[in-house]
């Protein structure tokens, strides 16, 4: 997964220190995020003049006003290069690592071990007309109130990459955990989803429920999920039984692996659900995660 950008860049010491401290492993990939010192150079100076007035007033009581003016707006364009040196200076930084992410902006850097991701949003959603807009932007949060959101000032392969590859470890940490849970008989559940009654849905072994009712794996009639759209449709039934963007879902990569990892052991479900019967859990074929190649076999 080694990917740089073409000059790798100098790393800050608090990355080194976060990564050691959450053991994250070796370094895979890292990013300069370029700031925006214009805009907050320019708010500096307008902000700056408007607030700094006063100054002029005072100036002019011990020198000469064209002086006062003068000084005042010397100091003003001192302290916009001031800041404008600083921002420049202090561009984010993101690496990823065997086992997790760092974030650093600022004074602040932050890391998050991916089996710690608790939602993974991606996609940017435009609503006129509704559509997926930026598939390469992703969302992420984890535990304390963690958040991460793609900056869009990297370059748009860079950020692809970036979202590829943090999907990728996310759904791998997450997914394992997830089939035991429905093998078990315990329901998983996704939060946060824009539209259904209480945000969440549940994935059992009886079924999808959505907050309002049970779908039984024998009347599901279809279950995709492609880049941007998540669709279960009903027999028997025109409309979806649900239908939402994935930038409106978290985890809906996890739900789209979770439902190709037990597909087998769904068909052996809805036709006990179609016959009216069950079979004896000892005469049902065990079903098996290879968490090594991330496949399910029968």
């Amino acid at each position: 997964m080694k990917h740089m950008q073409e000059q790798a860049p100098v790393l800050r010491p608090s990355i080194y220190q976060l990564a050691e401290t959450q053991h994250l492993g070796t370094l895979q990939a890292a990013y300069t995020v370029p700031g925006n010192p214009v805009s907050i150079s320019l708010g500096t100076f307008f902000f700056g003049g408007v607030m700094g007035i006063p100054l002029i007033f005072v100036l002019a009581a011990t020198i000469p006003p064209g002086a006062a003016v003068l000084v005042y707006f010397l100091a003003l364009i001192l302290l916009t290069a001031l800041v404008f040196w600083v921002r420049l200076k202090r561009n984010g930084q993101i690496c990823l690592y065997h086992s997790g992410l760092i974030w650093a902006y600022g004074s602040s850097t932050k890391a998050l071990r991916w089996e710690h991701i608790e939602t993974f949003k991606r996609g940017t959603l435009e609503t006129d007309p509704p559509r997926v807009d930026d598939l390469d932007w992703i969302h992420i949060t984890g535990p304390n109130y963690l958040e991460f959101s793609m900056p869009k000032s990297l370059l748009n392969k860079d950020r692809a990459f970036l979202c590829d590859t943090i999907e990728r470890e996310f759904v791998h940490a997450r997914l394992p955990e997830a089939i035991e849970q429905f093998k078990a008989g315990k329901p998983v559940i996704f939060r946060g989803i824009s539209g259904l009654k209480g945000g969440t849905l549940s994935v059992s072994q009886k079924g999808l429920t959505n907050g309002e009712e049970t779908l039984p794996w024998h009347q599901v009639e279809s279950f995709n999920i492609d880049a941007t759209i998540v669709s279960i449709s009903q027999k028997g039934r025109t409309s979806s039984w649900l239908s939402n963007y994935v930038a409106q879902f978290p985890n809906a990569c996890l739900l789209k692996a979770l439902e190709e990892q037990t597909r087998g052991q769904r068909w052996v479900m809805r036709r006990e659900q179609a016959n009216g019967y069950r079979v004896k859990q000892a005469e049902v074929a065990p079903y098996q995660f290879n968490t090594a190649k991330g496949e399910g076999s029968d």
